[in-house]
């Protein structure tokens, strides 16, 4: 799936194997897409899922997050620009919570890459964290994170992840 711009859409990819997201456009601005669910979502075992070359803004959207795997398995967020400005939820998050039973099995994130993506909230609401991530098995690697609110760069739910491996993520605190 290639060169699609979503305007104020929910996109929903549901216990579906082998698909890529090419050069997309999701632009989300002060709507409540997202609640429960996120935006653009991955879920409820979806597996080998790739999103790359994209562009995701979210703006004063609620407090909702942008872009979320939620139950999914060896899948790929690669060379995105991810956004959020005002009161806006996650940006990148990896997510345990609400999933569905589905016929692949799956009951937690494993096994995903989340690579090269500059990550950048400004003006950030409470809730938004840059990168938020659960589940074991998750790779993150050469991102650049820039988050207006130094204490929100980063969560780890480490009472679910294990075996994650940072290579050469820069964290930049924004003024």
């Amino acid at each position: 799936i290639t060169d699609l711009k979503f305007l104020n859409t929910q996109v929903f990819v549901n216990t579906t194997e082998n698909i890529i997201f090419d050069n997309i456009t999701a632009e989300n601005s002060q709507t409540g897409l997202g609640q429960g669910t996120g935006s653009f979502a991955i879920r409820d075992g979806s597996i080998n899922i790739t999103v790359k070359n994209s562009d995701f803004i979210t703006t004063s959207n609620g407090g909702y997050s942008t872009l979320v795997l939620t139950w999914a398995k060896d899948c790929t967020i690669d060379n995105n620009n991810i956004t959020g400005t005002g009161n806006v939820g996650n940006l990148v998050y990896l997510n345990n919570y609400g999933g569905s039973a589905n016929a692949n099995g799956i009951t937690k994130n494993s096994h995903n890459t989340i690579s090269n993506n500059t990550i950048t909230a400004t003006n950030n609401g409470v809730f938004c964290y840059s990168l938020s991530i659960s589940g074991p098995n998750n790779t993150i690697i050469n991102n650049e994170i820039k988050n207006a609110k130094s204490n929100k760069t980063i969560l780890i739910s480490t009472h679910i992840v294990s075996d994650i491996e940072y290579l050469c993520d820069e964290i930049i605190v924004l003024k």
